[in-house]
């Protein structure tokens, strides 16, 4: 806010650059957030490699960001789902045509 806003103009614009202040704070908190959420993920998955005594494997990194909106959220639990479906759904045809191998023998 400029010295001729704050002085000669109307007092309540005052409030408003106060809450863009605070908008602007709180976007940048959240950025600051995620991005830590980011490196602890990283971490995360790297930890196996650094343990010497682990028996598991380090894991891939994210291949998404983290969804934002519960939206976005949700659309990935249906994409996840309808690809766990879809394994399913073949490993269950190679189950059946391994069966009628079987049975034909």
């Amino acid at each position: 806010m400029s010295y001729d806003e704050f002085y000669n103009q109307d007092p309540k614009l005052v409030r408003f650059y106060v809450r863009a202040y605070e908008i602007t704070r709180e976007r940048e908190e959240w950025a600051r957030w995620r991005m830590g959420a980011y490196i602890y993920t990283a971490i995360a998955d790297l930890i196996p490699a650094i343990n010497p005594f682990s028996k598991s494997q380090p894991q891939d990194y994210l291949n998404k960001p983290f969804a934002i909106t519960q939206e976005e959220q949700d659309k990935r639990d249906e994409e996840d789902y309808a690809k766990k479906v879809e394994i399913f759904k073949q490993a269950m045809i190679a189950q059946a045509k391994l069966n009628d191998k079987n049975k034909n023998k």
